[in-house]
């Protein structure tokens, strides 16, 4: 069961997600019915959502691997592979 906060989060990346590609939209110079699978692959990028998961999962492998009762630093910025 989903709770507000999920329904608020999810349209707050939604709204994100929508700036990001009308970003990469006005830095390509094409027009707005050009398909964002295409822009994403002229520009060998990926989609937000990517970047969020590939992060969420670096967080969740730095916690499983840490130590009991240690902390971990997530202050690092880690690579991002595209």
């Amino acid at each position: 069961m989903h709770s507000p906060t999920d329904s608020a989060a999810n349209n707050i990346r939604k709204q994100l997600e929508q700036k990001y590609m009308l970003y990469l939209e006005r830095l390509c110079g094409v027009p707005s019915i050009t398909s964002h699978a295409v822009i994403l692959a002229e520009l060998n990028m990926h989609r937000l959502k990517h970047f969020w998961w590939q992060q969420t999962i670096a967080f969740w492998n730095a916690l499983a691997s840490a130590a009991p009762w240690s902390t971990v630093d997530c202050s690092a910025p880690s690579t991002m592979v595209v």
